[in-house]
């Protein structure tokens, strides 16, 4: 509940939408309340009850394809959430497979999602993850989130994830793979032209 309230004054705040993760079916409701759009992460992408639940607080979701499944296997969790009345899914590129201590992306996902009639976000963050890059915890690397960010717009991705902070070395979690927040503006502005270019 003090999660939740803090996503609540955030969006109090800011007046911005606002999402998250959320991990266990009793979690929708709640978060329902108070997200605009509900995320579920990559490794719980093929769990019936939890995507049901999303889909039950008639909130937008995000559903961020599991490495293990292929692009076009996430037509299923696009009927799961249509039987279970959200219309409006979101589907998410966070990494292809795992290579040798990192993710790796292939872009081809990105309109092999789009073809099943959802738009696609690229996952820019999670995807330079280094699982177990720190020896008892996920590394990442920041530097590579603007190539791939930039593959992801080429491609056509309908949206973009990142994780910010003001200080990521001093963040609680995934500081290694977070971009700067006085770096965000400058990133998305050259994402966007390389976009507009993609769609011209």
């Amino acid at each position: 509940q003090a999660g939740l309230q803090m996503l609540a004054d955030v969006k109090a705040a800011t007046g911005l939408p606002i999402t998250t993760d959320i991990h266990e079916s009793n979690q929708a409701a709640p978060a329902g309340e108070v997200c605009d759009l509900l995320q579920v992460p990559a490794f719980l992408a093929r769990q019936t009850d939890l995507l049901l639940a999303a889909a039950a607080t008639g909130r937008a979701v995000h559903v961020k394809k599991g490495q293990f499944m292929a692009p076009g296997d996430m037509r299923h969790v696009v009927k799961k959430l249509d039987e279970g009345g959200c219309r409006d899914v979101l589907l998410g590129e966070r990494g292809t497979f795992f290579g040798y201590g990192r993710l790796v992306n292939d872009m081809r996902s990105i309109p092999q999602m789009q073809a099943l009639g959802c738009p696609v976000a690229f996952d820019a963050t999670h995807s330079v993850q280094e699982p177990g890059g720190l020896g008892d915890a996920t590394g990442g690397n920041r530097a590579m989130v603007e190539p791939l960010a930039r593959a992801a717009m080429a491609v056509g991705a309908d949206a973009l994830f990142t994780e910010t902070h003001p200080e990521p070395d001093k963040s609680p979690s995934d500081g290694p793979n977070m971009i700067p927040l006085d770096a965000l503006e400058g990133l998305m502005s050259r994402l966007v032209r390389i976009r507009a270019a993609a769609q011209a």
